[in-house]
């Protein structure tokens, strides 16, 4: 056994004397012998003198890529084309004036950025997206590094930022669950300011994401892009409140007045933000230490979302509002007693005073009735709305005495 050993030994280190020159090397490569080739440049490599030699590490690049292009020996090493290229780029480290590969206009690298994209392409297709995105990566190293050389081949040059294959690559990294790397592919886009309607989706996906992941800055910055590119879009407007505590009502409210400041015709908002006022004036318990002049903004609110659009919910939202002051008004009037002159007139001032905002109500119902009664078919939700409407109006009419028109509307109510 040891004598079989020795001899073994020694066939294997004659078999790597025969290629430890740079001619055997491209003899091997030549007769695409790449296993024997890989073997003889990592034994040439290994030696600390050969290692500094430039020509060897350019036939490191060489062998090393070939090798890759076959399913039989790309198992050599753990990524053998990414090794090439590192290799290339060593050897023109040595090499200042890149002798070997300017002859050639340095082809071996794009040959290297056709390998890992076509591979990527495959992964991809194959739905193995971790693969697709680790090909997609490797041939962005390969062109940034291409473009920041500034070579060529036969008039070809990379643009400063392949837009495609950022797409490809971000892409292929949000179907593999790496939303923080394809994340940093889309930033490179936005940073060119990509804005076809096909680039909305990228922006869509970095506001959700640096909402996701709280990253404030960053989501300043995307949205501001957003918004001016896609100013029609109004998810922004809906991303932005969701990042107000809902709490904070000072910063909320702040909030939809800075953004509709610069969206003064958007319904939705407008309403949207007259609904939040309105929970904040008569729903809040206790009663909110500015409410008198909140409740100010909240009529002035409603008037603006009116003046938009003059919907049956608006209008019901502006009753809904004169309602709970009416009922104010009556309990300032039940606190006025006594029988002079002074306090029975102002108990008629204010007894005027809640006729008058009866009316409002009943009159700001009533344009939400008609509204409503003129739908085909009432949702659910809509049937609701109509009733509250002739709720509104029983007790303001009731309010008033008026018996009998406080029935009629009670029994309609009831008929629904």
């Amino acid at each position: 056994m040891k004598k079989n050993l020795c001899f073994i030994a020694v066939t294997f280190l004659s078999n790597i004397v025969i290629g430890q020159t740079l001619d055997d090397l491209r003899k091997l490569v030549i007769l695409g012998k790449n296993t024997d080739a890989k073997k003889a440049i990592d034994v040439l490599l290994a030696d600390p003198k050969n290692a500094a030699k430039a020509d060897v590490w350019y036939y490191k690049g060489v062998i090393y890529n070939e090798v890759a292009k076959s399913d039989a020996t790309a198992g050599l090493c753990s990524n053998c084309r990414l090794e090439a290229f590192e290799a290339f780029k060593k050897y023109q480290v040595l090499d200042v004036k890149n002798t070997l590969m300017n002859e050639e206009q340095n082809v071996r690298l794009f040959d290297i950025y056709n390998g890992f994209f076509d591979n990527g392409a495959k992964k991809y297709n194959a739905k193995d997206y971790e693969g697709a995105y680790e090909y997609f990566k490797n041939t962005a190293l390969v062109s940034d590094y291409i473009t920041s050389k500034g070579f060529s081949y036969n008039g070809f040059t990379f643009p400063a930022l392949d837009t495609s294959l950022t797409q490809n690559t971000a892409l292929a990294a949000r179907l593999a669950n790496k939303d923080d790397l394809a994340a940093v592919y889309y930033e490179k886009l936005v940073a060119i300011n990509l804005s076809s309607e096909k680039d909305m989706e990228m922006y869509l996906y970095l506001v959700e994401y640096y909402a996701r992941t709280k990253n404030k800055p960053a989501f300043d910055a995307v949205i501001a892009k957003a918004k001016n590119f896609y100013p029609k879009n109004e998810y922004w407007t809906e991303v932005e409140l969701e990042q107000v505590d809902k709490k904070d009502k000072i910063a909320l409210f702040a909030k939809y007045e800075e953004i509709l400041a610069v969206n003064k015709s958007n319904y939705l908002l407008s309403y949207n933000y007259s609904v939040e006022l309105f929970n904040y004036v008569y729903i809040s318990d206790p009663k909110p230490s500015d409410f008198t002049s909140a409740r100010g903004k909240l009529a002035n609110a409603i008037k603006r979302v009116i003046e938009l659009k003059n919907t049956p919910e608006a209008n019901l939202l502006m009753a809904k509002s004169i309602y709970n002051d009416t009922y104010d008004a009556q309990e300032e009037y039940n606190k006025v007693k006594g029988a002079k002159p002074a306090d029975i007139k102002l108990r008629a001032d204010k007894k005027a005073i809640m006729i008058k905002m009866a009316d409002e109500c009943i009159l700001y119902s009533d344009l939400a009735i008609v509204e409503f009664l003129k739908m085909p078919k009432l949702k659910p939700s809509e049937k609701g709305n109509l009733k509250s409407c002739y709720n509104l109006q029983e007790s303001m009419y009731s309010l008033k005495g008026n018996v009998a028109k406080s029935n009629e509307v009670k029994n309609k109510s009831e008929a629904l």
